[in-house]
């Protein structure tokens, strides 16, 4: 677990990031986002789901930690990421990596093309 602990700069603090089962559960109850919709959009390269990802796993971390929860929301911390550059950057691989380790894949799956009848 502890190699699923990131710390990251955000918002002017540095905070504590914990991609795992507590971010997904709460993120997928919450929002309907699942493993899955997080893989197309990043097959897709829509990158804009990672701040509600990313509030999901901030969360996580506080309760891991137990701390008290913080005053933000996911919009905020969309915010605190164009604030800060290279967030996303840095994110992505501790976010695929939580996804590898719950599915045992290390890609998303491509989507299959269709084809087109000429």
């Amino acid at each position: 677990l502890l190699n699923m602990i990131h710390t990251l700069k955000l918002g002017g603090e540095t905070r504590s990031v914990l991609f795992g089962n507590l971010a997904f559960k709460k993120l997928k109850e919450e929002t309907g986002i699942t493993l899955g919709i997080i893989s197309k959009a990043l097959i897709e390269q829509d990158v804009t789901i990672v701040a509600d990802v990313l509030y999901y796993a901030l969360r996580a971390a506080e309760r891991y930690e137990k701390k008290p929860a913080g005053e933000y929301d996911a919009e905020e911390v969309a915010l605190w990421m164009d604030m800060e550059s290279g967030v996303t950057t840095l994110v992505l691989p501790w976010l695929l990596e939580a996804i590898e380790d719950m599915t045992g894949q290390s890609e998303p799956d491509e989507p299959e093309k269709k084809k087109v009848k000429k």
